[in-house]
């Protein structure tokens, strides 16, 4: 038999009643040496109630698996037992034991800090995981949004029936991950004014939505391994299900920007060393980084052309002083050298003068491949404000010309 009574949580609730029997193969002819080999399978929170777990068992054979349910080792360890009828024709009881512990499990992030489009990368440790020693086991993401156990690593709490709301949390719940406390997940269910995956920047609305999978580095290594982006932008929800039909996941406080919040990564380790359930985790910090802005010289010479290059020049506050007439003995007689009149034969031809601005700023650099722009300021829109987070200006004593801006959604061109 096998199960648990109430929640499981303490050892006397918990049930696996077995006996092996081993048919052992002798190693060759006349050895009189058999061997044969134990298998077993640590349950967890995702296989305790899965029909397969108990079905794929094999009870009598020289390669038998068997359950546990939670550490044995000292007296509760598995024990051979092989009656032996000796010389003087007694039958004694020859027995050996060897424990079958449980492990701590340990998840880790790879950094301290991330920023917005970072790659983290999540390593779990945890010999239990390891169900199958031929095969290299893969955990991936609940997407069924019904479920408890959705936008977690886990199984559906509607698969097999897995309980809910049980003391130490949900069965089926492996893994999650959280900004602040709040689980990143994809809204399944919108009210008014909620966040919906419009309002997302990020490629990815929910952890659900990554494809995240912890997938063992080798067939029994018990070292899980997954990773996914830093999202600039997430979904503030809560499993509180506005309709009342059911544990859907609505969204309470819209949308927020990651930056600034600490990421949690939360893992539900059934059966540590001791056979508790516990939780452990880890957590890093999203942080924006100081961004430079220079220019590609000290020193710049003073552009010119003719006032057809710059518009209507008297619309501007620097005077046509960027418009140089050419010397006194060159200008034709009684024409206008100045202002919109001047048909630019008695100005100096075009001198163009190109500056290159550089900026510094990896909280810009949000693409996996490719090129990024760097888009116009937080707040503004493409009809409210052309304008971009990068202004340049000329400036002399206590006046000053705004140039233009860079990294707004259209090209504006300035009047100089």
């Amino acid at each position: 038999s096998f199960g648990f009574l109430d929640d499981g949580v303490e050892a006397d609730e918990r049930v696996a009643d077995q006996i092996i029997r081993l048919e052992l193969e002798e190693t060759g002819d006349n050895t009189s040496t058999y061997a044969g080999t134990m298998e077993y399978i640590m349950i967890n929170q995702l296989n305790i109630l899965t029909l397969a777990t108990y079905t794929g068992l094999t009870t009598i054979s020289d390669e038998v698996k068997f359950i546990a349910i939670e550490d044995l080792s000292d007296e509760d360890s598995p024990r051979v037992t092989y009656d032996d009828k000796g010389a003087d024709g007694v039958v004694t009881q020859v027995s050996d034991q060897q424990a079958a512990p449980s492990h701590s499990g340990v998840v880790s992030m790879d950094k301290t800090s991330y920023k917005i489009a970072d790659t983290v990368t999540i390593t779990l440790e945890d010999r239990d995981l390891n169900v199958d020693s031929d095969l290299v086991d893969i955990y991936t993401i609940v997407t069924n949004g019904a479920s408890e156990t959705y936008a977690q690593v886990g199984i559906e709490t509607a698969d097999g029936g897995l309980s809910a709301d049980l003391s130490f949390g949900d069965l089926g719940r492996l893994l999650d991950v959280t900004f602040d406390d709040k689980l990143w997940a994809t809204p399944t269910v919108v009210v008014a004014t909620d966040c919906v995956a419009a309002d997302i920047v990020s490629a990815d609305t929910g952890f659900d939505d990554t494809g995240f999978t912890l997938v063992e580095t080798g067939p029994e290594t018990g070292i899980f391994v997954g990773d996914f982006q830093i999202p600039q932008d997430f979904c503030v929800i809560s499993n509180a299900d506005p309709t009342g039909d059911g544990p859907l996941w609505a969204t309470n406080a819209g949308s927020a920007a990651t930056t600034g919040l600490d990421i949690e990564v939360n893992y539900v380790d059934y059966r540590d060393a001791s056979g508790e359930i516990i939780e452990v985790g880890d957590g890093a910090g999203i942080r924006a980084n100081t961004g430079s802005v220079s220019l590609d010289r000290t020193v710049y010479p003073v552009p010119f052309g003719i006032p057809a290059d710059f518009g209507n020049p008297t619309a501007t506050t620097q005077d046509n002083d960027s418009i140089f007439a050419i010397h006194a003995n060159g200008i034709n007689t009684g024409e206008d050298i100045s202002g919109p009149n001047d048909d630019g034969t008695n100005s100096l031809p075009t001198g163009d003068l190109t500056i290159h601005v550089r900026v510094n700023d990896p909280d810009f650099d949000i693409s996996a491949a490719g090129a990024d722009t760097i888009a116009r300021a937080v707040g503004t829109t493409a009809t409210t404000d052309n304008t971009g987070p990068v202004k340049i200006s000329v400036i002399r004593g206590a006046d000053s010309v705004i140039l233009g801006f860079a990294g707004g959604p259209t090209a504006v061109v300035a009047n100089i």
